[in-house]
């Protein structure tokens, strides 16, 4: 399940009365600022969305941490989890699934209306109001441009003819396939002493690489005559990117969003956007959905919405960026001379270069019809994909590389 990622953000919290910074992610870099902090720690913090998609649904739970401290991310675990059906009552859990991320998948009526509990280990209780299924229009596309030395630019285009909704939010999710620069078409034995030909199945060649959206991207068509989003950007590729070196796709998935989901998000992207800056819109300012049925004194920080997203995928091939070459350097091929090979069993130069990091790439006949051999080799930086990615090719990719 890939699942309906929380936002990965870089969100310091600043409450005014009493500044906290929050643990969303485990890439923020905490703002350092001063006050007392006594009761605005170790907060709740509820990230996610009921999500009817196919790709499921994911809360995430983390505690807030005080200003000065070393940041670590701290997920709240050994939680229970359910979402609730209002007019039916049926519920359904959430397994845990590591690091403070809690997964089901849910079949959500559109004439009902949903929300989540959760019962945390010291048996607390956090409940959010009961919430519309909002169901998101579908996207009528997702297109690129290039701009220049800066990158690649991606759009989405949508419009709600039935005005379901007038305010939208949008994540992605983004596989990339690269090869090395060089191919190993050779592996070795280290019991036997003899290299042979590698297997198909064993090659590391081609790979593949997965990320999330990072930033919170919303829009609204409330002021529009239409109710039509053109050339709404949702992610920018720098330039010489690895992520465009051969074949990239980006999925992005569409909510559809209520009026106080939507100032809730927009005053999260601002203090996202302007980090720091206390005399911005504060955290204290947003409004949590979510509240502490065990003491209704107790701040949560989140906000639950229940929708079923649409989705579409656009692939980008390095063709069509050219030029673009990744930013990495990249060593000659280099040949074992067969002189240096007779000086010594063949096996003994190959392991001291394998334990040099070299791989073995080819071998060829110098002399036509001999039994004397060169062997290739090069850094394994150029020639091991896995340095860089894993072999988790996506089971809907448009070729069957492995």
């Amino acid at each position: 399940m890939r699942g309906i990622r929380p936002i990965r953000t870089k969100f310091a919290h600043a409450v005014f009365e009493g500044l906290i910074v929050m643990a969303m992610v485990a890439c923020i870099t905490p703002y350092d600022a001063s006050g007392d902090l006594q009761g605005l720690t170790n907060l709740l913090v509820v990230e996610g969305t009921i999500s009817g998609g196919e790709d499921g649904t994911t809360i995430r739970l983390s505690r807030t941490v005080p200003v000065g401290q070393s940041y670590t991310y701290t997920p709240e675990t050994g939680a229970t989890l359910w979402v609730e059906a209002e007019r039916t009552g049926q519920r359904t859990d959430l397994r845990e699934s590591g690091n403070g991320n809690y997964q089901a998948v849910l079949t959500l009526d559109v004439n009902d209306r949903y929300r989540l509990s959760i019962q945390t280990r010291d048996r607390t209780l956090y409940q959010s109001e009961y919430t519309a299924v909002l169901d998101a229009p579908a996207i009528d596309s997702v297109y690129w441009d290039r701009d220049g030395d800066a990158g690649v630019r991606i759009y989405v285009d949508t419009h709600d003819p039935q005005n379901r909704t007038q305010y939208y939010r949008w994540e992605f999710d983004e596989d990339w396939e690269f090869h090395s620069y060089y191919e190993s078409k050779l592996d070795y034995d280290w019991a036997t002493g003899e290299y042979f030909d590698r297997p198909a199945d064993q090659g590391v060649y081609y790979c593949w690489q997965q990320a999330a959206s990072n930033t919170i991207v919303t829009g609204t068509t409330d002021k529009l005559v239409e109710n039509v989003v053109s050339r709404k950007k949702v992610h920018t590729i720098k330039y010489r990117d690895w992520r465009l070196s051969y074949i990239y796709r980006i999925r992005v998935r569409q909510y559809g969003l209520t009026k106080e989901a939507y100032e809730y998000w927009q005053t999260l992207e601002k203090n996202t956007e302007g980090l720091g800056d206390l005399f911005g819109p504060q955290p204290s300012n947003m409004t949590s959905n979510i509240v502490c049925a065990s003491d209704p004194s107790t701040r949560v920080i989140g906000y639950i919405s229940a929708g079923i997203p649409t989705t579409k995928d656009r692939y980008i091939e390095n063709t069509e960026v050219a030029p673009w070459v990744p930013a990495d350097t990249i060593a000659d091929l280099q040949i074992v001379p067969k002189d240096t090979l007779n000086l010594q069993p063949i096996s003994d130069s190959i392991e001291v270069l394998l334990e040099a990091g070299y791989l073995l790439i080819s071998w060829i006949h110098p002399v036509p019809g001999s039994d004397e051999v060169d062997l290739y080799y090069a850094p394994r930086v150029c020639s091991d994909c896995l340095i860089k990615g894993n072999k988790n090719r996506p089971s809907d990719w448009i070729n069957e590389h492995q």
